[in-house]
């Protein structure tokens, strides 16, 4: 198993996807079948200037900021 199956440990169904700008920086999201909505970690952590590496680390390390990692498929060109 990778790395990055490790640790994304639930895949979301996508009820609907947008694409918002922040900073010139574009970041995708996602309004998943449990009412909840979720940002791209990558998108988030460029349009803020962190290094991703290091917050997926920190996500890693707390049990309930995991629990909040899903991954979702995303349609390319969506806004």
């Amino acid at each position: 198993m990778s790395e990055q199956e490790q640790r994304v440990r639930r895949v979301g169904k996508v009820v609907e996807q947008a694409t918002a700008v922040f900073e010139e920086a574009e970041i995708t999201a996602v309004r998943a079948n449990d009412g909840f909505i979720y940002a791209s970690l990558p998108h988030v952590c460029r349009a803020l200037g962190l290094d991703l590496e290091s917050q997926r680390k920190s996500i890693d390390e707390h049990a309930v900021l995991t629990e909040g990692l899903l991954q979702f498929p995303l349609v390319s060109g969506v806004r």
